[in-house]
């Protein structure tokens, strides 16, 4: 990959997923981390309640080039999103042919996918399928596949006129950035799995308490439960460790 690459991630009461996602941030291997913390609805304490500061401070201490921000909590949920990512566009001093990557916690992908996708990054747009697991209340074990064309957990290449919107999309001069490169989108063979709702059952209510969230069991339109099956192949290696504590597991 050539050009600065630089990744951050967003975490609050993080904790359940906060040691399996920074060793899959790691594999990336960025010159740049930044670790924001904090939860952007203002209805919540400003910052994690849980022991995840502390954490990733301990953890950035002796990285180098690895930063602690401030999830914002100037504006409404999503507004502070785009806020944090943008401050964090602006501070890392990327140019046009770098590279920039939003990490969600509960995100990972293979290993060998990982090293895969290196190999397409100079492409301007793309598809790729997700996995999106969830456990709720009432211990559904399911997962839904789909595609996206915008991939805020990917790098992508920076390009002039580039800023973040909510919800953590990338845009350039206004338009989503797989529309403004003009590119078709090409299928990239990487998996995300997205650990939805694999959390203790605090976290799991706070995941749908901010902002505008709402928990899927409760959607009225888009995914229907009905429409998931059990997810029954592996899991990356990152994940398991953490799939392992819940009852649940073999049951995945």
């Amino acid at each position: 990959m050539s050009g600065k690459f630089v990744v951050f991630a967003c975490y609050w009461n993080d904790m359940d997923w906060l040691e399996a996602s920074l060793k899959h941030l790691l594999y990336w291997e960025p010159d740049e981390i930044y670790l924001a913390e904090g939860c952007w609805d203002k209805k919540y304490p400003e910052r994690s309640t849980d022991g995840t500061r502390e954490y990733l401070r301990e953890w950035a201490k002796d990285r180098p080039k690895t930063y602690i921000v401030d999830n914002k909590q100037t504006h409404k949920y999503r507004e502070n999103q785009a806020h944090t990512c943008n401050d964090v566009l602006k501070t890392s001093k990327l140019t046009t042919g770098d590279w920039i990557m939003y990490h969600a916690s509960d995100v990972f992908y293979f290993k060998y996918d990982i090293d895969r996708y290196k190999r397409y990054m100079n492409i301007g747009a793309f598809d790729y399928p997700i996995y999106s697991i969830w456990n709720f209340w009432d211990c559904i074990n399911k997962y839904y596949p789909h595609r996206t064309k915008q991939a805020p957990n990917l790098p992508q290449r920076v390009i002039k006129g580039a800023k973040f919107v909510p919800t953590c999309q990338l845009t350039i001069d206004g338009k989503l950035y797989y529309q403004s490169t003009k590119a078709k989108g090409m299928k990239v063979p990487t998996v995300q799995f997205h650990y939805e709702g694999i959390r203790d059952e605090e976290r799991l209510h706070q995941k749908y308490d901010v902002g505008d969230r709402q928990s899927p069991v409760k959607w009225n339109n888009g995914i229907k439960l009905k429409k998931r099956t059990k997810y029954t192949g592996a899991h990356p290696e990152f994940a398991v460790p953490v799939l392992k504590q819940r009852f649940f597991y073999e049951e995945i």
